[in-house]
């Protein structure tokens, strides 16, 4: 079963998304694609998005935006610049929720931020794909905050457990083993080796 604020993966087109709404009593869930540059909601019937995930088409990955930071590692311009953006978030976001994930609407309530605010369009845009792709929270709304959730970087989330490699001339530890790595693995094996071409 999917879940809120969760990041997956297409496993075919190896492309992320972040869940950012669901509401089972219309059967609908809501989410945006974390690589794009700018990435506006996408709803979709939950059953399609769990169809995908049951049958491991649609995988549970770690989030990459996942950071722990407090306003004691932050630049008092960082800190203004994130209460700005989340200030505009607290004050639509849940009240306009609705209007904003319709895409008939959406840009409607956009330029009534824009003339209550008196920030341009474009700052509007971005200040929602940023706190949806980024994980729906304060911090999301940094400005350097996209260089923690570069694609492809490896994340330092803790300390690798178990011996240390023998047979490799790489100095690094290798990766953490979690159990969603473990359901990566197996979405993978079985849509491209465990097939019934019996692949080496």
């Amino acid at each position: 079963m999917i879940s809120i604020n969760t990041v997956y993966q297409f496993v075919q087109e190896n492309e992320r998304i972040r869940i950012i709404y669901i509401d089972y009593h219309s059967e609908l869930c809501a989410y945006v694609f974390i690589e794009k540059s700018l990435s506006m909601p996408i709803v979709e019937m939950i059953s399609i998005i769990e169809k995908e995930y049951e049958q491991n088409n649609l995988v549970e990955v770690l989030d990459p935006y996942f950071t722990m930071k407090s306003d004691e590692d932050l630049s008092k311009l960082e800190i203004q610049k994130r209460d700005v953006a989340w200030k505009i978030i607290e004050n639509y976001w849940e009240l306009r929720k609705a209007d904003i994930l319709s895409k008939k609407s959406r840009m409607q309530v956009f330029q009534e931020i824009v003339d209550k605010e008196n920030v341009p369009l474009t700052t509007v845009r971005r200040i929602f794909s940023r706190f949806w792709q980024r994980g729906m929270n304060r911090n999301a709304m940094l400005p350097d905050y996209a260089k923690s959730g570069g694609k492809g970087k490896e994340k330092n989330i803790k300390v690798k457990n178990g011996r240390r490699r023998v047979y490799s001339d790489n100095d690094t530890d290798g990766v953490i083993i979690t159990d969603v790595i473990k359901k990566q693995f197996e979405a993978i094996t079985k849509k491209y080796w465990r097939t019934k071409q019996k692949k080496s």
